[in-house]
């Protein structure tokens, strides 16, 4: 269901996920409670900042026509540099 939105979130965790749905509605933005009400932008959970930032993962995930906006988000932890 998510590969057919325009707007996709890729984040390291569940607690990111959270944090982004939280702000979100907190500044306003609809965010319905069911994923299938047609959340705004599809958020993909993925299990470590080192997968969430493979290149090869995003390419071909996200080679679909209909995509309009990716946006990538990771903790910087112990790597506040190098991220």
């Amino acid at each position: 269901m998510g590969l057919l939105r325009p707007k996709h979130l890729v984040v390291e965790d569940h607690d990111q996920k959270g944090a982004v749905i939280g702000l979100m509605r907190h500044n306003g933005v609809v965010w319905p409670r069911d994923e299938a009400a047609g959340w705004p932008v599809y958020i993909h959970v993925g299990n470590s900042a080192d997968e969430v930032l493979k290149r090869s993962s995003l390419s071909v995930r996200y080679k679909e026509s209909n995509l309009r906006t990716l946006g990538v988000m990771v903790d910087a932890d112990d790597e506040f540099e190098g991220r």
